[in-house]
């Protein structure tokens, strides 16, 4: 039972807390410049917990974390980030319906393509069901909303990164997962 896997115990409540160092280095280009890039030393750590409760049959798991990203020289580009997920599953015979939100507000860079270290949040709610239908077979249907939002007075190269990078997404997915070996 995953619940199990809670170091301490508080009433019906299970939790695993913990420090985490993430990232720990030297960034060669802490600004993304061709011409003369700067250096630094840079750490990614914060407190973070696990967390698991049954609900009847069901399981209600979450997770909570702080992130501090740490930079020796250009204190500019520290930063605070948090990350939150729920979750809860509830099987009833050969389904499991399943519901889950997250949300992430960070200033860290979103990927290769933005080098702006800017304040996004990131907010998830999907859900769906399981459905057992063979020993080792089961069949996965889940839908969900994505919302990414940017902090409307963070530029880049003179343009919002708000007006032109907050986007909402609707997925729908159908996903078959069958069991090949029982590891």
């Amino acid at each position: 039972a995953p619940e199990e896997l809670g170091r301490y115990r508080l009433g019906p409540i299970r939790f695993t807390p913990a420090v985490t160092l993430t990232q720990i280095g030297v960034d060669t280009n802490v600004f993304n410049q061709q011409v003369d890039p700067q250096q630094d030393f840079t750490a990614q750590f914060g407190p973070k917990v696990n967390v698991w409760m049954r609900l009847g049959r069901g399981l209600v798991s979450g997770e909570a974390g702080l992130d501090y990203f740490y930079f020796q020289d250009y204190d500019s580009q520290r930063s605070f980030g948090t990350n939150e997920r729920l979750r809860i599953d509830y099987p009833v015979g050969r389904f499991t319906p399943f519901g889950e939100l997250i949300y992430v507000s960070t200033r860290q860079r979103q990927g290769f393509e933005i080098d702006a270290r800017a304040r996004r949040n990131e907010f998830v709610g999907s859900g769906g069901v399981d459905v057992r239908v063979g020993g080792r077979t089961t069949v996965r249907t889940f839908g969900g909303h994505e919302a990414y939002r940017f902090k409307s007075e963070d530029t880049l190269v003179g343009t919002s990164l708000s007006t032109e990078l907050d986007r909402d997404t609707d997925k729908f997915t159908v996903a078959v997962r069958r069991e090949l070996t029982p590891l």
